[in-house]
């Protein structure tokens, strides 16, 4: 598996996917009992998947357990702000493939605003397999002696906010509207992965960043829960682009991320899981 991530160091993800494998047989034989078929094709080929910096772990874990089950196929992942991926993968559909090299493109983001700029590319019917939600990353030993989301209002503070043009910039800004709280001058980053580690490195005081990011690099910062954050929740979503020569490929991929046995995997990862 080729792995492209656009953030930094990655902390591995307990997994608990070999229950997949009987899963992904079952998807592949595509037969109801007492009724003949018409063969499935093969899950082969190539099949790149353009997704949020904030499911580098999960997904790359995910992503190797897929193709070792399916040896025929090749999965690409590369990771980063949505905005970079929805633009990356709209321009990774003009190289669709062949029959003797068949290739899909998929594209996960965290809210449904980037896949409505994609028109008629884009599944009207995506995928939703799981949810995130906000908390405040702060130094180890909660050094400013933070209490709670209203803090970030206080001018002493280096508060970092992922991009307003970005899904979990949004989110970002629904809960902290809220809670009724407005950061003075806060840092703009691009995703919630570098919002972490400006808290990681000392540059920022604190950040907004997803639970299953604190969870990651837990002895490097700390977290604070609020209730606002229950406001708006990223909501992972998932689309095949249209014009594929492998949408067959693609689509498993798919069907299994969005399985139960995922489901409970993303649930020990501190996700909420899609219902």
């Amino acid at each position: 598996m080729a792995v492209r991530p656009r953030v930094g160091g990655a902390v591995a993800v307990p997994m608990v996917l070999a229950v997949l494998a009987l899963l992904v047989q079952a998807l592949l034989s595509g037969c109801t009992a007492g009724a003949r078929q018409a063969p499935v094709p093969e899950v082969k080929g190539t099949v790149t998947v353009y997704a949020p910096a904030s499911l580098t772990e999960i997904l790359t874990a995910f992503a190797a357990d897929f193709e070792l089950h399916n040896p025929n196929l090749t999965v690409k992942v590369i990771f980063g702000a949505d905005s970079e991926m929805t633009q990356s993968a709209m321009a990774d559909v003009a190289s669709t493939g062949t029959a003797a090299d068949p290739r899909a493109t998929v594209l996960i983001v965290e809210g449904r605003a980037p896949l409505d700029t994609l028109g008629s590319l884009a599944d009207p019917s995506p995928v939703t397999f799981a949810r995130n939600q906000l908390v405040v990353a702060i130094a180890p030993g909660n050094p400013k002696r933070l209490v709670g989301v209203g803090d970030l209002a206080r001018p002493d503070l280096r508060v970092v906010l992922c991009a307003e043009t970005e899904p979990c910039g949004t989110t970002s800004a629904a809960v902290l509207t809220a809670a009724g709280v407005k950061p003075l001058a806060p840092i703009r980053v691009p995703d919630v992965r570098t919002a972490l580690a400006q808290v990681e490195q000392g540059k920022a005081d604190a950040a907004l960043v997803y639970r299953t990011d604190t969870r990651i690099v837990d002895d490097t910062v700390g977290t604070l829960e609020f209730a606002e954050s229950r406001a708006a929740l990223a909501e992972y979503q998932a689309v095949v682009l249209a014009g594929s020569s492998n949408a067959h490929s693609a689509q498993v991929f798919l069907n299994t991320l969005a399985s139960t046995a995922m489901a409970e995997t993303l649930a020990a990862a501190g996700f909420q899981v899609s219902g």
